[in-house]
């Protein structure tokens, strides 16, 4: 599943990290912008589960902020923020599993309450007596 390209907006920033004193002079920083709730590109359980999964990158506006500066190069910066949208979108579009409920076995149960006796003992046997 694929947005359109001209949904996607990017700005470019300096960048910290790897680069030297090349950092200092180019934009090589990629942020991308993408308006998920008013997009049309994806259907709506996606979008929704879109939403739920990138709740911390996204604006009160509904946009969806990714921001790429691993490389000195901004294309190569604006591609990793790119396959980074499509990686979400991809986690978004296989739905989870439903969880299945278990039960904890009668030994394990017995096994909790002996530890616990046990401990419960041991800090007993710590207090001093009284003669």
């Amino acid at each position: 599943m694929t947005v359109p390209y001209d949904e996607l907006h990017f700005q470019c920033a300096h960048a910290s990290g790897p680069g030297g004193q090349g950092v200092n002079t180019s934009d090589s920083a990629v942020l991308l912008r993408w308006n998920l709730r008013d997009s049309a590109a994806l259907p709506e359980e996606i979008k929704a589960r879109l939403i739920q999964l990138c709740e911390n990158r996204l604006t009160n506006d509904g946009e969806l902020l990714l921001e790429a500066r691993e490389f000195r190069s901004q294309y190569l910066n604006r591609q990793a923020a790119v396959e980074r949208l499509d990686a979400w979108i991809a986690k978004a579009s296989t739905p989870s599993k439903p969880r299945k409920k278990t039960r904890v076995p009668n030994a394990q149960k017995r096994k909790r309450r002996e530890d616990k006796a046990r401990r419960s003992q041991r800090l007993q046997n710590r207090k001093p007596t009284e003669d």
